[in-house]
């Protein structure tokens, strides 16, 4: 499995600046409070997969990071991400990168 990342084939996030911050130091920023900020209780066992909201970064930012908080250090095999952009109509676009302020993932 190969992602093809050049330029060409990535679209331009129509919510960065309005969902979470446009420029890269300050989405770091924010997310790096978010995680310091969580307190997630401590998982007896091995942990296998987490659910996290993906709404707004304001929005749900605070709550997505006690699940990532959980995940820190851990080697990560699979990630899937459900959203109104992972819709089958939008699969459909030439596009299949979104750029965000992070760069394109």
């Amino acid at each position: 499995f190969s992602i093809d990342a050049s330029m060409s084939n990535v679209r331009s996030s129509p919510l960065a600046g309005a969902w979470y911050p446009a420029k890269p130091e300050q989405l770091a920023q924010s997310v790096d409070a978010y995680l310091n900020d969580a307190r997630p209780p401590a998982i007896a066992g091995r942990l296998v997969g987490v659910v996290a909201p993906h709404a707004g970064h304001r929005y749900s930012g605070a709550v997505a990071a006690y699940a990532f908080k959980l995940m820190q250090g851990m080697q990560v095999d699979t990630v899937a991400l459900m959203s109104v952009y992972s819709a089958p109509i939008c699969l459909r676009q030439s596009s299949r990168l979104t750029k965000s302020s992070m760069g394109p993932g």
